[in-house]
């Protein structure tokens, strides 16, 4: 039998944030991120079978393989605690970003920074929610968006001299 889905709303943060705010986390950087300007500017509807339909994610995922800068941040400051790093990119929602990267990642708050096609960048708090070790020697890790930040790293920085996270 075949289902149709709809992604559930979901509060950004959990505490601290009401519909207006929400809204403004998404016009005011999320919705720069061209794929998910796809997103939220469609319908999403997924036809999947029943069993696939409880896989738990709430948001409908796309592929998002572009190269972002993760920076740890302190969790209660919010101040950049380490140097930028990249990881590579594997989804994106509306609700949180999937990547790759080499080594293991010892903070659970952090600044992602993406590049624009304008060649600006939009950074957000992220809440890194879980990682996997890979059979590759790698991992994938998950985090879901907070809030937008004002960018740890120039727009003007090199990133291919950037280190592998």
């Amino acid at each position: 039998m075949l289902t149709m889905t709809f992604p559930e709303r979901k509060v950004i943060d959990d505490s601290n944030h009401d519909l207006a705010q929400r809204d403004e986390f998404q016009r005011s950087g999320l919705r720069r991120i061209q794929e998910v300007e796809y997103l939220i500017g469609t319908m999403v509807a997924s036809w999947q079978s029943s069993s696939t339909v409880l896989s738990g994610r709430r948001w409908h995922h796309i592929r998002y393989t572009i190269p972002v800068t993760i920076t740890p941040l302190d969790d209660r400051t919010e101040e950049p605690i380490g140097q930028p790093k990249l990881v590579r990119g594997r989804d994106i929602s509306q609700g949180g970003v999937s990547f790759t990267h080499d080594h293991p990642l010892p903070f659970r708050k952090a600044a992602l920074t993406f590049p624009l096609e304008e060649g600006s960048v939009a950074s957000f708090v992220v809440r890194l929610n879980w990682c996997r070790f890979n059979r590759d020697g790698g991992y994938h890790s998950g985090c879901r968006f907070v809030r937008t930040i004002a960018s740890p790293i120039g727009g003007d920085i090199d990133w291919s001299l950037l280190p592998q996270a």
